[in-house]
């Protein structure tokens, strides 16, 4: 008879908890879509120095980029969700050329980790399978970039392979639609306008020597009007301007919601 009862008091709280949570609307989303970045820095050194290159030997700029993500919801009030999530922005370009026994090599790779919080408005509509939002929020960004470039003129080979990382922080805000798949599933079809602009990269070099020297990011011009986005020397931060990467822009994604 005790063990019945000892057994129902748990039933009921553990009912209890699930149903409170029902109640204040817990659930997740995940999305993926495709953004569009300035990179302002990186693209102006790109156009340059295509035009030295000329036709048919061209670098590729780095503008639309993939960005995925996940976020935790709990309803404050029957219009109104705050948000914690976590993101990842993927963005990589290579250049290859060689002749006779010459070659250039060199690829870079940009990686934005957003850890942001958000808050979204849901405006009350007669709709049942479709639902407006609206929300805006801020986060911190994990940055990290990879550089690797490698010349030869056929006797001999220099480069290097760079890796260097920082912190910022953005803020953005965006809307989308909501549509009703199951009464706790539905389909999320929105869009996103950011604004971060990620600067003071620094990291190690390493050449083909096998020397590695700390460096930082060169965003700069050689008093020619030509933009550098190189890496250089730590100790001589004082003789260049920092370079950034700037993720200003906006995103068009899809997702998936569920709740609790």
């Amino acid at each position: 008879m005790k063990r019945s009862a000892a057994v129902a008091v748990v039933m009921t709280i553990v009912l209890s908890f699930v149903s409170s949570l029902a109640c204040a609307g817990i659930g997740a989303r995940v999305y993926g879509g495709l953004t569009h970045i300035s990179y302002s820095d990186y693209n102006e050194w790109v156009d340059d120095a295509n035009e030295e290159l000329g036709v048919g030997e061209n670098l590729d700029n780095m503008k639309w980029v993939p960005e995925f993500g996940g976020e935790l919801y709990y309803s404050v009030a029957p219009m109104f969700e705050i948000g914690l999530g976590a993101g990842m922005i993927l963005g990589s370009t290579e250049y290859s050329f060689s002749e006779l026994t010459s070659f250039i090599d060199f690829n870079h790779k940009m990686k934005a980790f957003p850890i942001s919080a958000n808050l979204y408005f849901r405006p009350s509509v007669p709709f049942v399978s479709m639902k407006p939002y609206l929300y805006g929020g801020g986060g911190m960004y994990y940055s990290r970039l990879d550089f690797g470039f490698k010349i030869s003129d056929g006797t001999d080979t220099w480069g290097y392979d760079a890796e260097l990382s920082t912190w910022g922080f953005g803020i953005h805000g965006g809307g989308g639609m909501e549509f009703s798949i199951a009464p706790t599933f539905s389909l999320d079809i929105g869009f996103r306008v950011r604004w971060a602009d990620i600067s003071g990269y620094e990291g190690s070099a390493t050449n083909t020597d096998g020397e590695t020297i700390d460096v930082f990011l060169v965003g700069d011009t050689d008093g020619d009007g030509d933009a550098i986005y190189d890496i250089a020397p730590l100790e001589d931060k004082a003789d260049y301007d920092e370079g950034s990467v700037d993720l200003t822009g906006f995103t068009i994604y899809i997702g998936f919601k569920a709740g609790f």
